[in-house]
């Protein structure tokens, strides 16, 4: 998961910059919180989306971890290039979510949602 400081800029060589450091903790303070994967469709793709909350600090560096392992993999295997985990501040959610082009396969529909769920069941076993 990569965040971005307020200016864009962070110390040379992190890959995480954070803007959140004093708010983190609305996100990830309290029980965790899974909803389902919901799908939606627009125009031109169809989203996966998993919403999350809650969980202590083992939570952040869990998703930080699985999006370093399945970055590469889910966007070679579904050849897309919206695959991420980011934090809705309005909500004070984490949105982990992959946006495929409409025209894709079942499989690769299935492909998508399977990798949402196992983020879900990595999340409940932490």
């Amino acid at each position: 998961m990569i965040e971005f400081s307020p200016n864009g800029k962070g110390p040379r060589g992190e890959k995480i910059i954070s803007a959140f450091k004093k708010s983190l903790e609305d996100f990830i303070g309290g029980t965790l919180v899974i909803e389902d994967v919901e799908t939606q469709e627009t125009e031109k793709n169809i989203i996966f989306r998993m919403r999350f909350r809650g969980g202590g600090i083992k939570i952040f560096e869990l998703i930080n971890n699985f999006y370093q392992e399945n970055e590469i993999k889910v966007k070679q295997s579904l050849k897309v290039e919206d695959f991420g985990i980011i934090l809705d501040g309005d909500k004070k959610e984490f949105v982990a979510q992959i946006a495929l082009p409409k025209n894709i396969s079942e499989e690769d529909k299935q492909i998508a949602r399977n990798v949402l769920e196992e983020l879900k069941q990595k999340l409940l076993s932490a």
